[in-house]
């Protein structure tokens, strides 16, 4: 797409979203105001009511005269789908989250969590404030969950964004296979 100065799409891929104003939203505003490349939170997108995430970079960064700005969704469905390749592993959970905590993506076995707070999903939520909070670029926590088990909680910001791919595993499961052939050998 290509917004105008006005926040209204001129052009697009999609004859539909031509005139759509998107001036309100604050990926749009931002990217303006930074003159750099901005990648939004967690949107539902107006016209198909399907979960996004929306990449906007302005010309402006090019051509200063230029007040337009060329903007790309983004299909959260493949990004869940990178993050199913950790859905086989017993004990290990992941999701990808915005700045304001809204899982973006999560392996199939989770998609239900996918528009949700990171604290409404089951061994990711002691992460969610410990995450958000933090200025650092990635850390790690050591947890004791409720069933007893040790969880090792850690997340890490994706370059350029405020978002956030936070993983928990649980160090029981993932070692009872190490255990196991232990045993065996």
């Amino acid at each position: 797409l290509i917004v105008g100065g006005n926040g209204r799409v001129q052009c697009s891929t999609t004859n539909a979203f031509v005139g759509l104003d998107l001036g309100d939203r604050a990926y749009l505003k931002k990217t303006r105001e930074t003159r750099d490349f901005v990648l939004s939170d967690f949107l539902i997108a107006r016209p198909t009511n399907s979960p996004i995430v929306m990449a906007a970079y302005p010309v402006s960064a090019i051509n200063g005269d230029s007040d337009a700005v060329i903007l790309a969704a983004v299909s959260l469905d493949w990004m869940s789908k990178i993050l199913g390749n950790l859905s086989g592993r017993p004990g290990v959970s992941a999701a990808l989250i915005d700045s304001t905590g809204t899982v973006m993506a999560a392996p199939a076995d989770q998609a239900s969590s996918v528009g949700l707070p990171l604290d409404n999903v089951p061994g990711l939520a002691a992460i969610a404030e410990k995450a958000l909070s933090s200025e650092a670029s990635d850390g790690n926590v050591i947890l004791s969950a409720i069933d007893g088990s040790k969880r090792r909680l850690s997340f890490i910001r994706i370059p350029g964004t405020q978002s956030r791919l936070v993983v928990s595993i649980d160090e029981a499961r993932i070692t009872a296979t190490i255990n196991r052939e232990i045993r065996t050998a």
